[in-house]
């Protein structure tokens, strides 16, 4: 079974994650799968969130770390520190790869859009 942890709204067992019934519904979520991108946490987050606040909707992002080596998940439990309203992070202890890390997300989005996009900056 895949293994997640989380602090606060950080950790989850992906099989068996479902929201909340009190979880605060909102306009749009997004769930962008890592993986060793802790250089571009920051920047994609600035990004994404500047372009989220002109639409006026309210939004979450969930990162799914997929197992990475280096500092992501440091960088994203900063980011989760920092806007707790906003972003929620998932954490595997192992690559599962992108499929199960979407899964992973979108069992606990709470959006009534979902969309999904890389980590990675790129186009």
């Amino acid at each position: 079974m895949q293994q997640t942890e989380i602090s606060s709204n950080l950790t989850i067992e992906p099989a068996i994650a479902t929201p909340e019934p009190t979880e605060q519904k909102v306009a749009i979520s997004i769930v962008v799968p890592v993986m060793n991108e802790e250089q571009s946490i920051a920047i994609l987050f600035e990004k994404l969130s500047a372009q989220l606040d002109t639409l006026g909707q309210t939004y979450e992002i969930i990162f799914v770390d997929d197992g990475s080596t280096d500092n992501t998940f440091a960088e994203l439990k900063k980011l989760h520190d920092e806007h707790p309203s906003i972003v929620r992070v998932i954490r595997f202890r192992r690559n599962f790869g992108k499929t199960p890390a979407l899964v992973a997300g979108f069992e606990r989005c709470r959006g009534e859009i979902i969309f999904t996009m890389d980590g990675d900056l790129t186009g």
